[in-house]
């Protein structure tokens, strides 16, 4: 049970049947997502991912979609043949040391074993505001559109949800700076462990996390490392986020003028299979 059940705010709940906090107050919505990081800063960080639902399960990128044992398999060994071919086709900054090389993939696209996670709670509420939208299979061609409130005569509500996700009882790798490591699972901040030529990680506010000892497809499910849920009504969420240039598809994802380390992924990256996506061509 979420611990988010003990909580009291002034304008907040916690909603039972649905397992998620609601919040009615920017106020109240910082409040809730600083709780958890409080009670539970003994056993590792609190960090935060925008969704406009909620799922039953939370794979990463690389994981989704498959269902036998053999798909697994395959689909991981396509992908450690990728991130070989990327390096011999030196689509990295030169002084990128090579631990950061796979979430840097995921973070510009290819589908991977990390999941993409920020630390600053008004950027996933933008990402639960937005939906992607791609003309292909491999995405790689990405538009971001604004969720629409609903009409209020309708009767329909939507929501968006920032689920809060704990990296629990990780270390700092003394020499991989920006690494952490647990018994269970990895967090990797690209804002510390790649060159600030790679512009997106810190407009983001962006890290990584993912799942340490996995053999097959079960075990890669994040879904357990999930310590709540805050909701908050889509119309007053897109009030709270305005249209400030800092929280613009612009901002949020730097074209490759001012993001280097974009550029050279984009001029050297090798096209991967479609499983796995592709280096993502965003706004075009």
């Amino acid at each position: 049970m979420s611990r988010l059940k003990s909580l009291v705010t002034a304008e907040g709940k916690w909603l039972d049947a649905e397992q998620v906090y609601h919040v009615n107050n920017p106020h109240t919505f910082t409040q809730a997502a600083g709780y958890l990081k409080f009670v539970l800063r003994n056993h590792g960080p609190i960090l935060f991912r925008g969704q406009s639902k909620i799922y039953s399960n939370m794979f990463a990128g690389l994981h989704r979609g498959l269902q036998a044992t053999s798909g697994f398999k395959n689909r991981e060994a396509a992908f450690a043949k990728y991130l070989q071919e990327a390096r011999q086709a030196k689509a990295f900054i030169n002084n990128t040391p090579e631990y950061a090389h796979e979430a840097i993939l995921q973070h510009y696209g290819i589908r991977t074993k990390w999941l993409d996670v920020v630390d600053n709670i008004w950027v996933a509420l933008w990402f639960a505001c937005h939906e992607a939208r791609n003309l292909q299979r491999t995405a790689s061609f990405l538009h971001f559109l604004r969720r629409r409130r609903p009409y209020p005569d309708n009767g329909t509500i939507e929501y968006a949800y920032v689920v809060l996700i704990q990296a629990r009882d990780v270390m700092s790798e003394a020499n991989s700076p920006g690494l952490w490591r647990g018994k269970e699972v990895e967090l990797l901040d690209l804002r510390v462990a790649a060159p600030s030529v790679y512009v997106r990680p810190h407009a983001q506010h962006g890290l990584l996390i993912r799942k340490r000892n996995n053999p097959d497809l079960v075990s890669c499910d994040l879904k357990p490392l999930i310590v709540g849920v805050l909701r908050v009504e889509l119309g007053d969420a897109l009030d709270w986020i305005g249209s400030g240039d800092l929280l613009s598809v612009h901002t949020l994802f730097p074209p490759p003028h001012y993001d280097f380390g974009y550029r050279q992924l984009l001029q050297n990256a090798p096209h991967p299979p479609m499983a796995l996506g592709s280096i993502q061509h965003i706004g075009a």
